[in-house]
């Protein structure tokens, strides 16, 4: 929130973790990518006149108006805050533009009373975070994703998420490893003998065998080599864990399971 002082400026210093978990979290990204089609998706309302104006939007040069609505929405729930230049005729005052902007490289200003001041890009390379652009209120499209009580920013779903998302990929690393040794067994061999050379010798042939999924043929005698195979079986309490979390997760975005495609434990009237 705005302090006690002429200017109190905030820029988004998470933006490129919670980009990063974006692009890398299927269940997230699926997520976001369904609430903004959900929100953006029916179009918009306008006259006849505005209309050949916003149909003339091209944003960097092949988006349409709807594709800057769905690229704001989608930013602002990961970042908090998206932003767009206004680019108006100087003559005229008309709109020609809307241009997305980086969030990471906007730094809003508000003044003592928390009004919006101005806003300020800044470099992302070479000198980082000298400012290359100042913008007036009128010259930004802000959306702000729940600014609650005198913030002067958003807040990303991500951050809301953050632990269900390291604690999914930490049970899902675990079952991976279960599911491995459900394939692959781990098998305790103990060869009988002292002797390093015949051992490696032994253990490379198993190695190269298991790897091609061959078979090993060797004497049968139990004096030579004897095994033991560890089974692993997963706990339903894992599996009852990963679903919690998974559960958690869509109710903390917003989004019922029955909308990306999985059911999960949706209600009807959640589904309807």
């Amino acid at each position: 929130a705005a302090g006690n002082q002429e200017e109190t400026e905030w820029i988004n210093s998470r933006w490129t973790q919670n980009w990063g978990y974006f692009n890398s979290v299927a269940d997230l990204k699926s997520a976001v990518l369904m609430k903004a089609y959900w929100n953006v998706g029916k179009g918009y309302t306008t006259d006849p006149e505005k209309k050949v104006i916003l149909d003339h939007i091209s944003g960097w040069g092949k988006d349409t108006f709807d594709d800057i609505l769905f690229n704001m929405e989608v930013i602002k729930r990961v970042g908090g805050d998206s932003f767009c230049e206004i680019i108006k005729d100087p003559k005229t005052g008309t709109l020609i533009n809307l241009k997305p902007l980086d969030p990471g490289s906007i730094k809003i200003i508000a003044d003592r009373k928390g009004r919006i001041k101005r806003y300020e890009q800044v470099n992302k390379i070479g000198k980082e975070g000298k400012v290359i652009n100042k913008f007036e209120p009128d010259e930004i499209l802000h959306f702000s994703n729940n600014r609650l009580a005198d913030q002067i920013h958003g807040i990303s779903d991500i951050d809301a998420v953050e632990k269900t998302i390291l604690a999914d990929a930490e049970n899902f690393e675990d079952l991976q490893k279960v599911m491995h040794r459900q394939a692959r067994p781990f098998i305790i061999f103990k060869i009988k003998s002292d002797d390093m050379t015949k051992v490696d010798a032994l253990v490379a042939k198993i190695d190269a065998l298991r790897n091609k999924g061959n078979d090993l043929f060797i004497p049968d005698d139990e004096n030579i080599l004897s095994y033991e195979v560890v089974n692993v079986t997963i706990s339903p309490t894992i599996l009852d864990w990963r679903s919690e979390l998974r559960n958690k997760f869509y109710r903390t975005i917003g989004l019922p399971q029955i909308v990306p495609g999985g059911s999960g434990q949706s209600s009807e009237s959640e589904a309807k």
